[in-house]
């Protein structure tokens, strides 16, 4: 008990900190925004988020609820990490120095790897401060070691219950795919009512601490700056490359990181004052996405703490379902083979109950839903999962859902996942029922299944549902939709112009 207690409070220190950190990156990191967005208006654009949105990035609720995305990732990592290598130094190591010097050495190369493009406050925070705060704090707390030392109680079970997952990992990688953890999201979450409340909460919030990577995937459209240049035709064919890129140019007021200048038969891209790419004129003009993407390859700050937030999101969710599934396993090692320590025992009764689990899923005779027959029965199926799972058979293999007309049912469902998946498959078909369907998608009570329902509008190419998307841009207050739509009205063509300036009105003549 006292080892739990131990690792409660140094768990709750670290995330304190870390939420604290957090908060405030993302708070400055939403202020920016907020007068990015300002200038995008101010100038004559559509900006996204709307005004609804971007008003309440000025808030602290949206930078605390954003800094927790942070915190149960990333920072949640780091102390569970600090926590281990403490009582690892500790108990395995016993404190020796040479032990200390080699972790020291590894913080230090991840400080660089985390600012070798950039300076960034937030990973840095927690690399500086978390892991030295609960380090120490864990040492202190350690009851002293006993005499004679037997650790293999811990370890064993570890190493057994680490191991099929590393096997299962290395022979199948595909099990920390996106499609797992949408398999997860659709079970555990979407199901019932506790987890379709997480769901909404992480994906209202988790916008708000994506922007701190500046990550080009999650900004739809980003600033720039057109600086010296005199000839009115290249500014113009600059102008629509740029736009065509959802690189918007501001006016001089505003200040964005990248700044374009001509330079004789070439144009310089600067970064914060910084030259990084010099094209010629006429290699930008013929391929400015490829451009752009060199440029934002080269100035990417964030990368280190994209990865590690990546790599916490998978390590943390490996751990909870060991740790929910072992503690079963634990209680019921108690049953047999008395003189065996519990933790070891446990630690064999969760390897076998894995594999077993595995070798069911993978070996059991699910419906071969090739057969066109399988397919049709599925659809009409009284299980919610064997129609969401036809519905993804069709979507990974491009069938049209409109030969099924079980479909149409499937728009009353009281299950998410399952118009999530319709809405997402609807976009594989080209007649106006299945348009009409996702148009009332649109209109669906979950903003997943409207991401979706604009997604596939998107993918279906057809212009004229432009208006619509655009009123869900403007009129929509929820985040995901508006970054949906927009994407949504990129691939149907729409684009970005140039605002049309005011000409000011010609000064009276004086009155005789």
């Amino acid at each position: 008990m006292a080892h739990l207690s131990l690792t409660a409070k140094a768990l709750l220190l670290g995330l304190l900190i870390a939420q604290t950190l957090s908060t405030a990156q993302v708070y400055v990191s939403n202020l920016e925004y907020f007068d990015f967005l300002t200038a995008v208006r101010e100038t004559g654009y559509l900006a996204v988020p709307n005004e609804v949105v971007s008003s309440s990035l000025k808030n602290f609720s949206p930078a605390f609820f954003g800094g927790l995305f942070f915190t149960f990732t990333a920072g949640a990592s780091l102390v569970l990490i600090s926590i281990g290598l403490a009582w690892a130094w500790d108990r395995l190591f016993s404190r020796n120095r040479a032990v200390l010097l080699l972790l020291s050495f590894l913080l230090v190369l991840c400080l660089a790897a985390a600012n070798i493009q950039g300076f960034s406050p937030l990973i840095t925070g927690y690399l500086l401060i978390l892991p030295f705060v609960v380090f120490r704090f864990t040492l202190k707390g350690l009851a002293e070691a006993p005499r004679n030392r037997n650790y293999v109680n811990v370890i064993y079970p570890f190493a057994v219950i680490l191991a099929p997952v590393l096997i299962l990992i290395a022979w199948k990688p595909g099990i920390v795919s996106k499609d797992r953890f949408l398999d997860i999201r659709d079970h555990l979450l979407l199901s019932n009512a506790i987890g379709r409340k997480v769901n909404a909460f992480y994906y209202e919030n988790s916008l708000y601490s994506t922007r701190v990577f500046e990550s080009p995937r999650q900004q739809v459209i980003r600033a720039c700056r057109l600086t010296d240049v005199s000839d009115p035709s290249l500014k113009t064919r600059v102008t629509r490359a740029l736009l065509s890129q959802d690189y918007l140019p501001l006016r001089n007021e505003a200040r964005p990181d990248l700044r374009i200048t001509p330079s004789g038969e070439d144009v310089a891209l600067y970064h914060q004052g910084r030259l990084v790419l010099k094209p010629t004129t006429k290699e930008f003009l013929h391929n400015p996405r490829g451009t752009l993407r060199q440029y934002e390859a080269r100035t990417a700050r964030h990368s280190f703490l994209l990865a590690f937030t990546m790599f916490s999101i998978v390590f943390l969710a490996v751990l909870l379902l060991i740790g929910f599934s072992y503690v079963p396993c634990y209680l019921l090692s108690g049953l047999f083979w008395k003189d065996t320590p519990r933790a070891i025992k446990a630690g064999i009764l969760w390897s076998l109950a894995f594999l077993a689990l595995v070798f069911t899923f993978q070996f059991s005779g699910a419906i071969d839903l090739s057969d066109p027959t399988n397919l049709s029965k599925a659809m009409k199926s009284d299980a919610s999962r064997s129609r969401t799972r036809a519905l993804k058979h069709m979507l990974r293999n491009q069938i049209d859902i409109s030969g099924f007309p079980a479909y149409r049912e499937m728009l009353a469902s009281p299950h998410v996942a399952e118009r999530y998946w319709l809405a997402k498959t609807l976009g594989g078909s080209r007649t106006n029922d299945t348009h009409e369907a996702l148009h009332h998608l649109l209109g669906d009570t979950r903003f997943n299944v409207v991401c979706m329902a604009l997604e596939s509008l998107g993918r279906r190419g057809n212009r004229t549902d432009i208006p619509f998307v655009l009123d869900k841009i403007n009129t929509s207050d929820n985040w995901y939709e508006q970054w949906y739509a927009y994407r949504a009205l990129k691939r149907l063509g729409w684009r970005q112009t140039e605002p049309q300036r005011k000409e000011r009105p010609a000064s009276l003549p004086p009155r005789q």
